[in-house]
């Protein structure tokens, strides 16, 4: 069995690929302006350090990854969060109270690649309009190919991706605004966390479809290398030109339609299995969105986790929650969500065969949770 889950395995077709494609065909926001970095956190310290001074306050989602959260404090912003309930919706009364003159910017995020429903965002846009000097960034890391009128839309003046997400490159994240973005002196991009991104991501795709013999826990460590370097940088740089050559190979109409297919395929059969034990966290799959994974809400998550993983199957957590909020009595509903959620792996790289593989695994779990 071959593994579902975990870093892109580097897949050498690319490389002999006479097609070419422009990412940014395939994203349905308009701005004038983009700019490519290595990764999605980079790309939102970019703007927080070109178009914000330090000392100004942003109000954050109380349900969001710890390293959105790292180029905030590297610069010394001050933040506070607004509530997210288990649900993934925004409390709109809690943002209502907490946005006023002294809070210069505000971050909306689309979970999944689901966006924010329209009714609620018709509101947020209102309460946001109300106030000339709050400028919106937008993160759509889980929703940067889906389509809808809440995602990239007028009301948010930089939008920001992390690529790597998406597709087998090494680094990888952009910045998309009406605003004039500046090139300044960034850090080279060819660094450890590309390097060893890299070399981990050949050696993985040799562990899966040539070699078995090839030491798994080498490629992993070099994964950790390449996290360690890039939690200790604090600096900015650009995009490799490595990644964009295989960015430029990507047929994303197929990545897309393949994600879509897996999802669907995963929700009609776990939305059948008539159980207490899990449940998606989305019960349909509306035209136009391309999911980022399969978010599953379970009752005993590191349990199913544990058992997914005997099975060779890695679905990682979205998110453990940064400190600040875990350590709050105010997100409580947050809390809960981070640790009832899994998120199930359902992009191009795999087969319904390998959803089928995935839900027989999960029927079994539940059998065996029933004994």
């Amino acid at each position: 069995m071959r593994e579902i889950g975990s870093i892109f395995e580097m897949n050498s077709d690319l490389f002999v690929s006479n097609d070419s494609y422009n990412i940014e065909d395939y994203i349905h926001f308009n701005r004038d302006n983009s700019m490519y970095f290595n990764s999605g956190r980079t790309a939102l310290k970019y703007i927080l350090y070109s178009f914000f001074d330090q000392d100004e306050k942003f109000l954050l989602p109380s349900y969001l990854c710890p390293s959105v959260l790292k180029p905030y404090k590297e610069l010394g912003m001050k933040f506070v969060f607004y509530e997210i309930k288990d649900d993934l919706t925004i409390n709109l009364e809690d943002l209502a109270s907490k946005i006023n003159d002294n809070i210069q910017g505000v971050l909306l995020i689309h979970y999944f690649g689901f966006p924010i429903d329209n009714n609620d965002f018709e509101k947020i846009k209102k309460m946001i309009q109300k106030y000339k000097s709050l400028k919106v960034i937008e993160d759509v890391t889980h929703s940067m190919f889906t389509q809808d009128i809440s995602i990239g839309s007028e009301v948010s003046d930089f939008i920001f991706s992390s690529i790597r997400k998406w597709i087998p490159i090494p680094d990888g994240g952009v910045v998309f605004s009406n605003y004039s973005l500046i090139e300044k002196d960034f850090e080279s991009p060819y660094n450890k966390f590309s390097f060893y991104n890299m070399v981990s991501q050949f050696i993985k795709q040799n562990y899966h479809y040539i070699n078995h013999d090839v030491d798994k826990e080498y490629y992993l460590s070099l994964v950790d290398r390449a996290a360690d370097y890039y939690e200790n940088s604090i600096e900015i740089s650009k995009i490799t030109d490595f990644s964009r050559e295989i960015m430029e190979a990507i047929n994303y109409s197929d990545i897309l339609k393949k994600r879509q297919a897996n999802f669907a395929h995963l929700l009609s059969n776990i939305n059948n299995l008539n159980n207490n034990i899990i449940k998606p966290m989305f019960n349909k799959l509306p035209l136009g969105v391309y999911p980022l994974g399969f978010p599953v809400w379970v009752n005993k998550r590191n349990e199913l986790r544990d058992y997914l993983i005997n099975h060779k199957i890695y679905p990682p957590i979205h998110w453990k929650l940064p400190e600040e909020i875990n350590q709050s009595n105010e997100f409580d509903l947050s809390i809960k969500l981070s640790n009832k959620i899994l998120t199930i792996p359902c992009d191009q790289r795999y087969s319904i065969e390998d959803m089928n593989r995935i839900i027989k695994v999960i029927i079994e779990y539940i059998k065996e949770e029933g004994k």
